[in-house]
């Protein structure tokens, strides 16, 4: 094997093997100071249940945002019981979350679960007495947010088996929240991608970087287009999370940006991609360039 296929098989398994993880979503198990647990559960737009001796917490980051800005709820598990306890929070460490969102109008919708064919990471979570684990969930992944207003956010975790069932709903108590959504705000919308990819080139391990690529990538704007592009080479092996984006985004600039990656990116799997992502955005309009939405 030649030392240009090495490299190329090594890139492919660590890109491989980030968008894997990443699909778990950021995650963590520790043993941090039980002040500081408590505190959390009771600030913000929070809330915590105990479920047979293991804490359910849920709490948004914001409560206020602007339009286009990804809406984040990190969600703890503490395990407060003298004996190990496991959480089954199914495909992906995402599927077994259940999410009902009232609209500004008035209209209360029950969210899909995310579920997809294919390679999945486990869901069993194992908690030995007094660990906890952490976890950021990415709500812009289940629904859009894509009218500024008032909306409640409700939360539930269940089991694989109450998932499809009646019962669903008695299977742990429910979170729920307001979040207030103000109308695009081009400036701070801009300031929000710039925190995001500071974080993105300054982040010391995969899954910092994959949490903030994550969230960059929902900032469905052409706002947000350069900084995925500078996403794309900072070498922290986010590149399938800022095409993913840039696909979302589309319009001209993002064709750019990934015809650009797709002719000269320094990695093949990256090139091929950016011509995947590209071929689906012209088979969305049928083979037509789409206008920039630049003034959207």
């Amino acid at each position: 094997m030649s030392k240009k296929q090495m490299n190329h098989g090594g890139v492919f398994g660590l890109v491989f093997l980030g968008a894997l993880l990443l699909l778990s979503g950021c995650a963590s198990v520790s043993n941090p100071d039980a002040k500081m647990l408590s505190h959390a559960a009771k600030t913000g737009a929070g809330g915590a249940a105990q479920v047979q001796g293991v804490k359910l917490s849920y709490r948004l980051a914001s409560e206020r945002l602007t339009l286009r800005e990804p809406v984040i709820l990190s969600f703890t598990a503490s395990n407060e019981s003298g004996q190990a306890r496991s959480l089954d929070l199914g495909q992906d460490r995402k599927a077994n979350f259940l999410f009902t969102v009232k609209l500004p109008d008035g209209k209360t919708i029950q969210l899909p679960q995310l579920r997809r064919e294919g390679i999945s990471v486990p869901g069993q979570v194992s908690l030995e007495p007094g660990q906890v684990y952490t976890q950021r969930l990415l709500l812009n992944e289940w629904y859009e947010f894509s009218e500024p207003g008032a909306y409640e956010i409700t939360a539930r975790l269940v089991t694989s088996q109450a998932a499809n069932s009646s019962d669903a709903a008695s299977d742990s108590p429910e979170f729920r929240a307001r979040l207030e959504i103000a109308p695009l705000d081009k400036g701070r919308l801009k300031e929000t991608c710039s925190s995001l990819l500071k974080q993105i080139t300054g982040a010391g391990s995969y899954s910092d970087a994959a949490e903030a690529a994550l969230a960059l990538s929902y900032v469905k704007d052409p706002v947000a287009i350069p900084f995925l592009e500078k996403a794309l080479s900072s070498g922290k092996m986010v590149e399938p999370v800022a095409i993913s984006g840039l696909e979302r985004i589309d319009g001209q600039e993002a064709e750019r940006v990934l015809a650009a990656t797709a002719e000269a990116g320094q990695d093949e799997d990256v090139k091929e991609l950016s011509k995947a992502a590209l071929e689906r955005l012209k088979m969305r309009r049928g083979g037509k360039a789409k206008p920039s939405p630049s003034n959207m």
